[in-house]
């Protein structure tokens, strides 16, 4: 059984006073040999506050740098704390941590106080789990593999990506670019405040549901509506207080060049657009 590497970053109290003064960001650093080079990975990256943007390059290790953002204290916050005419010594760490095993590599900040931008080259053929929550948005360029990306305060952008695509926000639009998809498997595009623009491969072969409230569906490709009803959801069985209860969403079902797997693009408050390359 091969040998799990776990890598920490705890660096913050171990910097020189003078460095701590005077910076305006924390930098932090290193480079994860994987168990079998050559052969395809997973890397898993979780991040409470800050942005994740990854790269894949032809290479067989997982580089990450993470930049943590240094608070600066205001005058105000100064007056209201008494704490005018002292230094201000930030304490800054992006705790992160690594640990990898079998290709399989995690990633996690345990930072609180400040937000870590991380910055990660992955070999291409690389399958990704990523999710930030606030103060930063998702950025994915030149990967292959299966994609899921997950925000709450942010954007998602993935360029030039290719497999399969899972990628939902609340507040954001998503943005996806894919050279070639693979085959059988469903795919999601959602947000609740944003547009939904993907550009998919002009072959494309789909089952399609496409829901907007607040917003209109444009599409390149011919999309013909099926007679599968609007969502439906009925709970047959009576409540306590003899309540029934049917409700039905508003949706729209199609098939694009005679159906294939579910594609599935969603937004409250925002546009939708389904292109196809050119």
């Amino acid at each position: 059984m091969k040998t799990r590497i776990l890598f920490i970053i705890i660096a913050g109290l171990c910097v020189p006073l003078s460095y701590l003064m005077a910076a305006e960001e924390k930098v932090d650093h290193l480079t994860v040999p994987l168990s079998n080079p050559g052969k395809s990975g997973h890397v898993d990256v979780g991040l409470l506050k800050g942005s994740i943007t990854i790269t894949g390059y032809e290479g067989n290790e997982v580089d990450i740098t993470a930049r943590t953002r240094i608070k600066d204290v205001s005058n105000r916050e100064r007056k209201r704390d008494g704490t005018e005419g002292m230094f201000h010594i930030p304490i800054s760490s992006s705790e992160l941590q690594v640990e990898e095993k079998d290709n399989h590599v995690e990633i996690d900040v345990q930072a609180m106080k400040n937000s870590v931008d991380l910055e990660i080259k992955v070999p291409v053929n690389t399958s990704l789990t990523v999710q930030t929550v606030h103060d930063g948005e998702i950025t994915i360029n030149n990967v292959r593999g299966e994609i899921e990306a997950e925000s709450v305060h942010g954007g998602i952008t993935l360029l030039d990506v290719s497999g399969s695509v899972a990628a939902s926000t609340t507040h954001g639009d998503v943005k996806v670019t894919m050279n070639q998809i693979s085959p059988d498997k469903p795919m999601s595009f959602n947000t609740f405040h944003g547009d939904v623009d993907v550009t998919l491969p002009a072959t494309l072969k789909a089952n399609v549901r496409i829901k907007t409230t607040q917003g209109e569906v444009y599409s390149d490709f011919k999309i013909i509506k099926t007679e599968k009803p609007d969502m439906l959801t009925t709970n047959k069985d009576r409540d306590e207080d003899g309540r029934y209860r049917v409700v039905i969403e508003h949706g729209f079902y199609g098939t694009i060049a005679g159906g294939g797997p579910e594609f599935s693009f969603s937004t409250y408050h925002g546009d939708i657009f389904i292109r196809g390359a050119k």
